[in-house]
């Protein structure tokens, strides 16, 4: 991209962040709410300009990689198998789509982001859904115009788009008392990536203990059924299959507290390099502690989609591996949940993807590697800002009074855990 076309692009990044912004904080603006037709158009509109500019511009992971993975998959092949290490470590729903958009005989870069897109869409109605019904207008809004699914879905093409909308979906059932719907959709997210079983304990949370095994059930049916088609349409050797689908590791380095030791010389960048291993299962672990806490101390406290907001902010504090599209995580659940320490890491978040997108990626330097990497650390203090820590005070709410956006009690609110 020439300079002149980056600025006026970064330019219109800033502005749509602005609106964004404008729209959660400013007074007048806040009524800002237009009816869902309006809010899907413009939502799709922004999206396909982005993925017009970012035309031969697309990250290549998405640009090589999942094309790599659709072409595997018509040639019937297993993408865990036939891929360089790390290319693709998981389950082959996405590498199915990917076949599917191949089909289409789109140019990649367009076929490749479609399902990205419609799920991101479907994301813009769901917000509305889980949010209280007098914000309902105004969240889709402020999601359908934020920078950070923006970059994710329609510059990268990432795959968290579907992975977000089936989570949020399985909540969305949950809430309802569609357990076994619920089930299917964390089953199906789960699949998509492994990350997504971080909606479980709030799908958890919004369900009756009673039905639990229901749950659990249901959401193991689209993993099995995708294991068992491998050997029929890819013709895997289910052990190498499940070897390599079990040795995934983080993009280490360039986030958090990893980050700072590669800048010290301490520890490689990407997959490999020096002292990652150790990183890893250093990681890992913490990566475990921070979740169980955050389920022990919250639990109570808590409905489904704070929970699930609370578990993936813990992750980005104290994740070894790390790629920019795990920004988009939280996104959606922390517009539910609303409040002025949300907006300090979604807007932290989205300038951070627009450095990495638009700055750091197309041309790296070593001073812009420092800003990434130091960047980092004030999105990890906005995402620890937050968390609720006010609903650790027992004064801070009246009994029995609920935020004003969370759904009808569930059935777990009246059984202690």
């Amino acid at each position: 991209m020439g300079t002149a076309a980056l600025l006026i692009f970064l330019a219109v990044m800033v502005g749509i962040a602005a609106l964004a912004l404008l729209t959660s904080v400013v007074g007048p603006a806040r009524r800002l709410a237009p009816p869902l037709p309006v809010t899907l158009g413009v939502a799709l509109g922004l999206r396909l300009a982005v993925m017009a500019v970012a035309f031969h511009r697309t990250p290549y992971d998405v640009a090589l990689w999942f094309r790599s993975t659709g072409e595997a998959v018509l040639q019937h092949q297993d993408p865990l198998l036939v891929l360089p290490r790390y290319e693709w470590n998981f389950l082959p729903a996405m590498p199915y789509v990917h076949a599917l958009e191949l089909s289409t005989g789109l140019p990649w870069e367009i076929a490749g982001k479609l399902c990205p897109l419609l799920a991101d869409l479907v994301t813009t109605v769901l917000v509305g859904t889980l949010a209280a019904p007098e914000r309902a207008a105004r969240v889709r809004w402020q999601y359908a115009v934020h920078p950070l699914p923006l970059l994710v879905v329609a510059w990268h093409g990432q795959i968290e788009a579907p992975a977000v909308a089936l989570g949020l979906a399985a909540l969305w059932a949950a809430r309802r008392g569609r357990t076994g719907v619920g089930g299917l959709l964390l089953g199906l997210a789960a699949s998509v990536k492994t990350w997504p079983v971080l909606f479980a304990p709030g799908v958890l949370r919004e369900t009756p203990r009673r039905r639990w095994p229901l749950v659990a059930a249901t959401a193991v049916l689209p993993p099995l059924l995708l294991l068992a088609s491998m050997p029929l349409l890819l013709g895997s050797d289910m052990g190498r299959s499940l070897r390599v689908l079990g040795s995934y590791r983080g993009n280490t380095g360039i986030w958090g507290w990893t980050g700072i030791q590669r800048l010290a010389g301490n520890v490689g960048q990407g997959f490999g390099g020096p002292r990652i291993d150790p990183y890893q299962r250093m990681g890992l672990i913490a990566v475990l502690v921070a979740l169980g806490l955050v389920v022990l101390v919250f639990w109570p406290r808590l409905n489904g989609v704070e929970l699930t907001a609370a578990l993936m902010l813990a992750f980005l504090v104290v994740t070894a591996g790390f790629g920019s599209q795990y920004l988009l995580w939280p996104v959606a659940l922390l517009m539910i949940t609303g409040g002025w320490r949300a907006w300090v890491y979604l807007t932290l978040a989205a300038g951070y993807a627009v450095f990495f997108y638009l700055v750091y990626f197309p041309a790296p330097s070593i001073a812009a590697d420092r800003v990434l990497v130091w960047g980092s650390v004030l999105v990890i203090a906005a995402a620890l800002l937050a968390l609720p820590w006010e609903r650790l005070r027992p004064e801070s709410r009246p009994a029995g009074l609920r935020s004003t956006w969370s759904a009808p009690p569930t059935a777990n609110d009246e059984l202690p855990i």
